[in-house]
């Protein structure tokens, strides 16, 4: 799902981890963040989540530019990743594929 007004373009992507835990992303790239939200976030540090999701931070600028954005190589640079605060937890791990996508 795409959300847009004028220049400002923020995706949201539902992403699962280790086949087992769902968490939603929004990736807005006017700020060039990526914010996820996690309904458990007992689950993995920020440390792990970061980690974890390198390689989309790493991956979306190209994703964008292959898509036809106008990006400079110089502005091919990882995207930050930054966990949401004060998100609803859901301790389920089975309902967390439902909850994800209810806060996106």
């Amino acid at each position: 799902m795409v959300d847009h007004c004028s220049d400002h373009y923020v995706f949201y992507v539902p992403f699962n981890l280790d086949k087992k835990h769902w968490v939603g992303l929004c990736v807005d790239a006017s700020s060039w963040i990526i914010t996820v939200f996690d309904c458990n976030t007992s689950l993995r540090s920020e440390a792990s989540m970061s980690s974890e999701l390198k390689p989309i931070s790493e991956m979306f600028p190209y994703l964008m530019k292959q898509a036809g954005w106008r990006i400079s190589n110089s502005q091919l640079v990882p995207m930050v990743v930054e966990r949401a605060k004060h998100v609803p937890q859901n301790i389920i791990s089975a309902d967390s594929s439902l909850t994800s996508v209810l806060l996106l």
